[in-house]
């Protein structure tokens, strides 16, 4: 990506068709669920970007692109054993149109800088979006100082809300490549 002057472009999405790299002309909207918690205008952007850019289909599976800290779109309720639901539930419009996305979706790819925090209510997030005989991936760089590629929290794969084993497992050099199969 050195060529394409990427340090001018924050958090664009690329994805690689034909072995050309293509940008996705798309960038993250959000980091944290303060900047979308009531924030209807860029949770209409977001399921707008979902739906125009950030989906396509590999082998009649529909996948879907959350990036980083968009997984705020959805919130746990502590109170009921931190249930998963659509943040912006009060606006009857993008709840359906998010129920869309989730019916049409067969993998969900999250792609995410650094290993968030509180692991517990992201697994639920992870098993919610997973549910349904649906896929979950993530992957993360290692936290800043670490080069630990064995830390559970750098990638994450799921399959009808239960965590997957990948098929094979490569370290190599600062980078660690796991394949799993979809089906």
């Amino acid at each position: 990506m050195k060529d394409s002057n990427s340090d001018k472009v924050k958090n664009c999405l690329y994805r690689v068709k034909n072995g050309k790299v293509e940008n996705i002309y798309s960038h993250q909207l959000f980091t944290e669920s303060i900047d979308i918690e009531g924030n209807y205008q860029l949770g209409e952007f977001l399921l707008n970007e979902l739906t125009t850019k950030r989906c396509f289909k590999i082998k009649e599976k529909n996948f879907l692109i959350l990036q980083c800290g968009e997984l705020n779109i959805l919130k746990n309720i502590q109170s009921n054993n931190n249930k998963v639901e659509f943040r912006l539930n009060e606006d009857k419009n993008l709840h359906v149109l998010f129920k869309q996305i989730l019916k049409k979706t067969d993998v969900f790819l999250n792609p995410i800088h650094t290993p968030m925090g509180n692991q517990g209510k992201m697994a639920k997030r992870r098993e919610f979006l997973s549910s349904d005989r649906k896929y979950y991936f993530s992957t993360s760089n290692t936290s800043k100082g670490s080069e630990n590629l064995q830390a559970n929290s750098l990638q994450y794969a799921y399959y009808n809300k239960k965590q997957i084993d990948a098929l094979e497992i490569k370290c190599q050099d600062k980078f660690i490549r796991k394949v799993f199969e979809i089906k």
